[in-house]
């Protein structure tokens, strides 16, 4: 009898990256990278890398220590090695800071901040923020979300403050989305 044993690695790079492009690429690069040469590559690929969407671990997991555990590896082991290769990047408020200041993002040109507080954004987007300092000339597409429920004058004030020093602060700005449902 033929022993009929396979091993993933054996396949050639382009099969490989064809089922790599049918998974989602948070998976590809949680899951592969630092896994074995071959695939750890081919998980580097800038089709996996370019894009990354952190904020889909606070929707998708509801097991707050797995959670935690996705992020620590993100953080450890995935984004130091990718960092120098994302152009967006798209991260829940609670990863901004945790993130951001991970490593440098010298192609980073796009973000997207999800479920932002105002008391936040004045934070972020004041012009002695180590956020500005760091992206303040790559930024050129920028979409903050707010979830802030506050309102009243000074929610407002506070809102027309941010979108000013964002557009003061970013010059290379070219695309804004700035939402919030219940102030403006």
């Amino acid at each position: 009898m033929n022993d009929s044993s396979f091993n993933i690695v054996n396949l050639c790079d382009e099969i490989l990256l064809t089922i790599y492009n049918k998974l989602d690429n948070m998976d590809v690069l949680y899951s592969l990278i630092g896994v074995n040469g071959k695939l750890d590559r081919l998980a580097r690929d800038i089709t996996f890398t370019q894009c990354v969407d952190l904020s889909r671990i606070f929707s998708n997991e509801k097991n707050n220590l797995r959670k935690n555990s996705i992020i620590d590896r993100f953080c450890f082991d995935v984004l130091p090695q990718i960092h120098d290769h994302i152009q967006s990047l798209t991260l829940d408020a609670l990863l901004i800071d945790r993130i951001l200041h991970l490593a440098s993002y010298p192609k980073l040109h796009q973000l997207t901040l999800l479920n932002v507080q105002f008391e936040m954004a004045s934070r972020i987007f004041d012009d002695k923020s180590s956020f500005i300092t760091l992206f303040e000339n790559q930024i050129s597409h920028l979409t903050v979300m707010f979830s802030d429920k506050s309102g009243g004058e000074r929610i407002k004030e506070l809102f027309t403050n941010i979108f000013d020093n964002i557009l003061i602060l970013c010059p290379k700005l070219i695309y804004l989305n700035f939402h919030s449902q219940d102030v403006c």
